[in-house]
């Protein structure tokens, strides 16, 4: 058959690491996520879920015993009773750059605030280079 490309093998590599860090949490859900900066990643925003392709189903123990989520960036989702909004971007640090005021106080907080208040994933209008 044919040689796997360089894209198989990253996807290979980063799903057997994933499952030897689950190794000992059988009946573990692993959320995965895309980031504008995968390599294997369109590079839009919001992206959409990696293809079904990126995981196969369980050939060994701890593959069967693993539950692997294919979730799109940025994305929602309910833990238990907890609902948390995921988003791979450095929304702080791009927040922070297009502050224009000089404020005092806790400025994590200030720009976590941001983000609850405008309820956005991404609250920064224009977006921060590279997000284009």
């Amino acid at each position: 058959g044919d040689p796997p490309d360089s894209l198989q093998v990253v996807r290979h590599v980063v799903r057997e690491h994933i499952l030897q860090g689950l190794k000992e949490c059988p009946g573990t859900t692993c959320l995965l996520l895309p980031s504008i900066h995968d390599l294997h990643a369109r590079t839009v925003y919001p992206q959409p879920a990696f293809e079904a392709e990126v995981i196969r189903p369980g050939e060994t123990e701890v593959e069967r015993q693993v539950e692997m989520k294919l979730l799109s960036n940025p994305c929602t989702v309910r833990v238990n009773e907890i609902v948390v909004g995921i988003n791979t971007n450095d929304v702080l640090l791009n927040l922070s750059g297009q502050e224009t005021a000089k404020c005092t106080g806790d400025r994590l907080a200030r720009l976590a605030r941001h983000i609850v208040q405008q309820q956005s994933y991404y609250p920064v209008f224009p977006p921060a280079e590279g997000m284009q």
